[in-house]
């Protein structure tokens, strides 16, 4: 039961996710018996953030009702990884990369829950929060295709995969018992789901400068 909101007349529920990654990398190339192919072997340091926002919210002739779980992993550590290329003729090569690396991840949750009567101020039901570290690893892949435009540009494209494991997730940190703490309905208790995965991956394409 959702209290002032039993006889809705709107719900919502949003969902959103932002991923953001900086890499400072150490590349060190190296050259086939026969020079069509080439690579380079890479270690360096990741920060990645990934957040989710959750947002529930219901409106009823006798007032709102509002629920929203908020969840940041700040994740920072070291990797490495390869590459290997293949020129397939002058100005267009192929190649992978992969990478991989253990991380330590600062995660916070919070969430809030609130209602409104029509004639009355925001009355704050929930307000939980929590914080922690734990280990994290990403591992990362993709196949590309490159055509050099000019000496120094060239467009790329390929297919990416992306896999993050020990999150926390505003999703999965939704707690389903009611804040109102009614009678007859299992008790409200705060808790923390911190080990999460996500999986990212699709197609891209973009313009790369090198000099």
């Amino acid at each position: 039961a959702i209290g002032p909101t039993d006889l809705a007349v709107f719900h919502r529920i949003a969902l959103h996710s932002d991923l953001q990654t900086v890499e400072l990398m150490y590349r060190r190339y190296w050259v086939c018996f026969s020079p069509r192919f080439s690579g380079t072997i890479f270690a360096g340091g990741r920060y990645t953030r990934l957040s989710e926002q959750f947002a529930f919210n219901s409106r009823a002739e006798l007032g709102t009702f509002a629920y929203d779980v908020d969840a940041e992993n700040d994740i920072v550590g070291l990797q490495m990884g390869a590459d290997m290329w293949w020129c397939i003729t002058q100005g267009v090569r192929m190649g992978h990369e992969g990478k991989a690396g253990i991380y330590n991840n600062r995660f916070k949750l919070d969430t809030v829950a609130a209602e409104q009567d029509l004639a009355g101020a925001p009355n704050v039901l929930v307000n939980e929060s929590d914080n922690g570290n734990n280990v994290a690893f990403i591992g990362e892949y993709s196949l590309d295709l490159v055509v050099d435009v000019l000496p120094s540009w060239s467009i790329r494209t390929g297919y990416e995969a992306l896999f993050i494991n020990s999150v926390a997730l505003a999703s999965d940190n939704f707690n389903t018992a009611s804040p109102f703490g009614l009678f007859g309905q299992p008790q409200r208790v705060p808790f923390a789901s911190e080990q999460s995965n996500v999986f990212y991956h699709g197609w891209r394409i973009g313009a790369e400068y090198i000099w």
